[in-house]
């Protein structure tokens, strides 16, 4: 994995809503500034501030309206590729600011850990906050517990739940007593770059407050690291009998990357790996990049990062043995990347489908017992073994388009990622031991799209005829 230490990621968060209640509408603003900064390979910070106000369409004296200022900051640290432990702290500052009728703060810890697999992922999180309404004096303790799990259901559609407990100590509030939750969501990602989310909860409160209900219907956009979010949003409480308001939320957000300390003498890369899906594209996670002695693995938005990168020029390719075995770039791999310093360099790569071209090795009419080497042989090669020959190197070449494969020690040998078509091969001279020779060293190949394409090479002994002189 390459280190991102020096660079960070800076994100600008603006929504704004609307809520349609009783025939009047009540506006509402947020705007949330945030930067991650990566500490090492597996350890990453992060710190944010976000500022809520709403604004009534008709300011009376019964009508309240809050102004909330948010500050957190938090560890992620990435256990392995699948079990990430989290730990935050949050301070809240919540005010009436049109009618001063509350004033709280609130200071509250996050512990969780999470699991993400292929199919299934679970997280449990673990709340402690602290509560003091300013107005009265009055503090109050909230401890909560949430587990929640997702199903994958297919690749573009999850199933997700989740359960939680909620008790609270000192006050015994509308809104602060001790309660039950549960929910339901199921997102559907209906492009590659759009997705729908819907999702449902219920709070069963255990005093006289009622239960709450919630109903989310969401609309998401992305391009790259730009997404605009669409909202509506129903609730319900069984102890209000007049009709509940309904939200809606239109946000647009924004993140890019920015150097922490500005240093001329390295840069940086990063992208976007996509395959191709028909007319359009998806993310491709988990697939490693290769830069001189340098590796970087995508995430789940097909997003890599190569940091403290010396300026200069170099080769960037797949490696195929981690991901994305048969895929080919649309402008060909491997590419050619120049990095300045102190500058962060972009590259997006989008994949397609590609051919492969398997082979193997054969001795033919070999008299030589099993066991005995063949000498002289040159360093690298083994004996002949079952009639097979490691260690020969196969080319294949189409337009300015080379690749070398080596023979392993069943004599079988693999190209991926060729395109269709046809391509000339060569056994190089310098890779066939002494006394044996190629029966076709070179020649002409179709590679089909969709066919086992196979290679063939046969080897045999050169025979060498011996003059037998009598002496007298």
């Amino acid at each position: 994995m390459t280190r991102v230490r020096d660079f960070a990621t800076f994100s600008i968060h603006h929504s704004d809503t609307g809520v349609i209640y009783a025939g009047n509408t009540i506006g509402n603003e947020n705007t949330t500034t945030s930067v991650n900064v990566p500490i090492s390979d597996r350890l990453k910070g992060s710190v944010s501030y976000s500022k809520d106000r709403q604004n009534p369409l008709l300011k009376t004296t019964g009508i309240s309206a809050s102004e909330i200022d948010r500050f957190t900051s938090g560890l992620v640290y990435d256990v392995n590729d699948k079990n990430t432990l989290r730990l935050s702290y949050s301070d809240r500052s919540s005010v009436d600011w049109l009618n001063n009728k509350f004033d709280e703060r609130e200071k509250y810890l996050e512990a969780s850990i999470s699991h993400k697999g292929q199919s299934f992922g679970s997280n449990y999180s673990l709340y402690r906050r602290r509560i003091l309404d300013r107005l009265s004096g009055n503090e109050r303790m909230l401890t909560d517990h949430r587990l929640q799990g997702y199903f994958r259901m297919r690749d573009d559609l999850t199933l997700g739940g989740f359960a939680g407990v909620s008790r609270n100590s000192g006050y015994a509030g509308y809104y602060m007593d001790d309660s039950d939750i549960y929910g339901i969501s199921l997102n559907w990602r209906i492009l590659e770059s759009f997705a729908a989310n819907m999702s449902f909860r219920e709070t069963l409160y255990k005093g006289k407050s009622g239960n709450y209900q919630n109903l989310n219907l969401n609309l998401l956009y992305k391009l790259e690291e730009s997404q605009i979010d669409f909202k509506v949003i129903r609730n319900a409480y069984s102890n209000i009998p007049s009709t509940q308001p309904l939200y809606y939320e239109l946000s647009v957000s924004r993140e890019f990357g920015i150097p922490v300390g500005k240093n001329t003498k390295i840069g940086a890369l990063t992208g976007f790996v996509k395959e191709k899906v028909g007319s359009g594209t998806r993310p491709l996670a988990n697939v490693t990049l290769l830069m001189k002695q340098m590796a970087a693995v995508t995430d789940a938005k097909g997003k890599f990062v190569f940091a403290d990168v010396s300026p200069g020029t170099y080769t960037l390719d797949i490696d195929r043995r981690y991901g994305a075995i048969n895929k080919i770039a649309q402008n060909g791999l491997p590419v050619t990347v120049s990095i300045a310093g102190g500058k962060l360099a972009v590259l997006n790569l989008v994949l397609e489908d590609a051919c492969q071209l398997t082979g193997e090795v054969r001795v033919v009419d070999s008299k030589i017992p099993e066991g005995i080497l063949v000498a002289p042989m040159p360093d690298g090669f083994k004996k002949i073994e079952s009639e097979k020959l490691s260690g020969l190197v196969i080319e294949v070449r189409s337009d300015s388009k080379r690749y070398l494969a080596t023979s392993d020690s069943a004599g079988k040998f693999v190209f991926y990622g060729l395109k269709a078509g046809k391509w000339k091969y060569r056994v190089l001279d310098t890779s066939i031991p002494t006394g044996y020779q190629i029966d076709q060293p070179a020649g002409m190949l179709e590679i089909e799209p969709d066919g086992e394409n196979y290679l063939g090479l046969k080897v045999s002994q050169q025979i060498r005829e011996i003059e037998m002189v009598d002496a007298e």
